[in-house]
C-alpha cells in the first residue's frame, strides 16, 4: 500500500471502508504485530548497550520503528475499534501512542465496530451468582458469548462512545462526580433502608424526601438539576465524536479477521507489558534525558539562561531553534519538556557542584534556590 493510500485510509470513516480497505487493513495489522516484537528486542538491546553511541542507534531505531507502526492504518484502527482516548499535558484530546496504550491495555478490553449498538450484557443467573460472590477469581473474569442471557442495545452507537468517555475522570472527574451522584440517587429510589436529603448553603433550611411536600419539591428540583448537567456534560463531550464514524454502512462488509487480528494485536501488547514494563520507563527516562541535554546545549551556544526553556515560539525565532522545537514535538509535548527541564536543571546543577551562568560569573549551589 503506498502511503497516499494509507493516509487516505487513516482518515476514512470505518463506516466507508470496502471489503479491499479491510483486507488492506488485516495485512497493516500484521505487520504491525512483527513491528511490536522487533521493538520490544530493540528496547532489550538499548538497555543493555553500555556505550552512548550504540544506545543513540538503538534510540533511533527505536523510534524510527514506532513511527511506522503508529502510522499504519491497522493502529490508527485499532485505536477505534478499541476506543482508545487520551488527553495531551495540558488535557487536550490527542491521538494515543503506542507507549501509552501498553501500560493500559487489559484482557477485558474488547474491539467493537463502531456502528455496534452492544452497550453491555445479562449473563445467565449461575454466572451472575458467581460474581456476586465477590471473589478475586471474579474481579476482572471474562466470560464465554454462549453464558449472556440479555444483551443491552442502546442507538445510535455514538451513546456508548459518549458515555464512556463522561466516565473518564482524565476527560473531567467533575463530570465522573456528577454521573456519581445521578447514580445512587435513582439506587436509593430503589432501596427501601436510605433516604436522601438535601442541604442548600444558600438556604440554611434542610429538606429531606420526607412526608413534607416542600421537602419532596426540594429533592425533585434537585435531580432534575443534576439530569440537566449530566445532559449537558453529554453535548459537550459529543463535540469530540465525529458522528460519521458511528454510522452503519451502506455495503455489507466482512470484518472477522480484521477483528481477530485486533485482539492478537492487544495480546501481544499485554505480552509486552508483562514480559517487561520497566523496558518503556527506562526508554521514556533515558529520552527526557537526552532533550534536557540537547536544551542546556542549545541554551548555552546561544548565550541564554540555561535556567528555563523558553516558550516554542521565542525559541522557533532563535537562530537553529526552529530544529530543536521540532525534535522536541517528535518526542515530547513541549509544555511537558518545559516542567521536566525546569526540574531536571535545577538537579543537574546541585549535582555538578556550581552554576556556570554564559556570562561566566560563577555562583556555588547553595545560591541555586536564589537564582
Amino acid at each position: 500500500m503506498s502511503d497516499l493510500n494509507e493516509i487516505n485510509l487513516i482518515q476514512k470513516p470505518l463506516s466507508e471502508f470496502n471489503q479491499e480497505d479491510i483486507k488492506a487493513t488485516v495485512t497493516s495489522a500484521k505487520t504491525a504485530i512483527d513491528l511490536l516484537d522487533n521493538i520490544y528486542l530493540n528496547l532489550q538491546s538499548f538497555k543493555q548497550a553500555k556505550s552512548e553511541s550504540l544506545k543513540f542507534q538503538f534510540r533511533d531505531l527505536i523510534q524510527q520503528k514506532v513511527a511506522e507502526l503508529e502510522s499504519g492504518v491497522a493502529f490508527n484502527t485499532f485505536i477505534k475499534l478499541f476506543n482508545i482516548t487520551c488527553v495531551d499535558y495540558e488535557n487536550k484530546p490527542k491521538k494515543p501512542e503506542l507507549f501509552e496504550i501498553i501500560p493500559i491495555i487489559q484482557e477485558t478490553n474488547t474491539p467493537s465496530l463502531p456502528w455496534d449498538t452492544s452497550f453491555g450484557n445479562l449473563y445467565i443467573n449461575a454466572v451472575e451468582d458467581q460474581y456476586l460472590t465477590l471473589g478475586q477469581q471474579f474481579k476482572s473474569k471474562t466470560v464465554r458469548s454462549d453464558v449472556y442471557a440479555k444483551n443491552v442495545l442502546i442507538a445510535p452507537a455514538e451513546f456508548k462512545n459518549v458515555f464512556n468517555l463522561m466516565r473518564q475522570e482524565t476527560q473531567s472527574l467533575r463530570c465522573r462526580e456528577i454521573l456519581d451522584i445521578y447514580c445512587a440517587l435513582k439506587l436509593v429510589e430503589d432501596l427501601e433502608d436510605y433516604s436522601v436529603e438535601i442541604n442548600d448553603l444558600k438556604n440554611p433550611k434542610i429538606s429531606a424526601n420526607g412526608e413534607s411536600k416542600e421537602s419532596s419539591e426540594s429533592l425533585k428540583i434537585f435531580k432534575q438539576e443534576i439530569t440537566t448537567l449530566c445532559i449537558k456534560y453529554f453535548k459537550e463531550f459529543k463535540k469530540q465524536l465525529n458522528t460519521q464514524d458511528y454510522k452503519i454502512p451502506e455495503k455489507k462488509t466482512d470484518w472477522n479477521e480484521l477483528l481477530l487480528l485486533n485482539y492478537s494485536l492487544r495480546d501481544a501488547m499485554i505480552k509486552f507489558r508483562l514480559k517487561d514494563i520497566k523496558l518503556i520507563e527506562n526508554y521514556s527516562l533515558d529520552t527526557n534525558e537526552i532533550l534536557c541535554k540537547d536544551i542546556r546545549a542549545f541554551l548555552i551556544s546561544k548565550d541564554k539562561s540555561q535556567l528555563e526553556l523558553p516558550s516554542s515560539h521565542v525559541i522557533s525565532k532563535i537562530d537553529q531553534g526552529h530544529g530543536l522545537v521540532k525534535k522536541i514535538g517528535k518526542l515530547r509535548n513541549y509544555k511537558f519538556m518545559q516542567d521536566t527541564y525546569s526540574a531536571w536543571i535545577v538537579k543537574k546543577i546541585e549535582e555538578e557542584g556550581y552554576y556556570h551562568p554564559n556570562n561566566q560569573k560563577s555562583t556555588t549551589s547553595e545560591n541555586i534556590s536564589d537564582i
